[in-house]
C-alpha cells in the first residue's frame, strides 16, 4: 500500500474512533451530533452572529441553523437580532447553557489527553504542525511556520 493511501486510512480510522469514543458521552449529555460543537465554540465568544459561528464550527450555516434550533428549544441558546444588520443574529449561550459548554468542553479535553497520551510536549507540537500542514494543502493555502 503505498503511503499517502495509510495515511488517508490512518486519518479514517481516526477520526471514525473519535466520533464513536465521543457519541455515547453527548447522548449522555443529551446531545446530538454537530451540537456540542456548536457549545464549545460559544464558549469562547461570549456572542456572534450566526455566519462567524458557522466559520469557527466548519459547518454551512443550514446546518448550524438547524443545530440553533434545537439547542434553543433545549434552553442553552438564544438568538437576538443585531442591531448593525437587523437580517442578522447574535447567537450567545444562556446560562444552562453555558454549564452543559463547560461539561462538553471537559468531554473534548479528556479526548484530547487520552489522543496525546505518551507523547512528548515536543512530539504534541510536531504533530500539530503536520496536521496544520494538511489543512492548509487541503485548503491551498500557504503555512505559517
Amino acid at each position: 500500500m503505498e503511503k499517502t493511501a495509510m495515511i488517508r486510512d490512518l486519518l479514517f480510522c481516526l477520526d471514525m474512533e473519535r466520533r464513536q469514543t465521543l457519541r455515547p458521552k453527548f447522548e449522555k449529555l443529551g446531545l446530538t451530533p454537530g451540537q456540542p460543537g456548536v457549545l464549545k465554540a460559544l464558549l469562547k465568544k461570549t456572542e456572534i452572529t450566526q455566519k462567524e459561528l458557522a466559520q469557527m464550527c466548519h459547518v454551512d450555516q443550514t446546518t448550524l441553523s438547524r443545530n440553533l434550533d434545537k439547542l434553543v428549544q433545549l434552553g442553552y441558546v438564544e438568538r437576538k437580532t443585531d442591531e448593525e444588520c437587523r437580517r442578522c443574529f447574535l447567537i450567545s449561550l444562556t446560562p444552562t447553557g453555558s454549564e452543559k459548554a463547560k461539561e462538553v468542553s471537559i468531554v473534548f479535553q479528556e479526548l484530547e489527553k487520552r489522543l496525546t497520551n505518551g507523547f512528548s510536549e515536543e512530539e504534541q507540537k510536531m504533530l500539530y504542525s503536520y496536521l496544520e500542514r494538511m489543512l492548509c494543502n487541503l485548503r491551498n493555502e500557504e503555512v505559517s511556520l
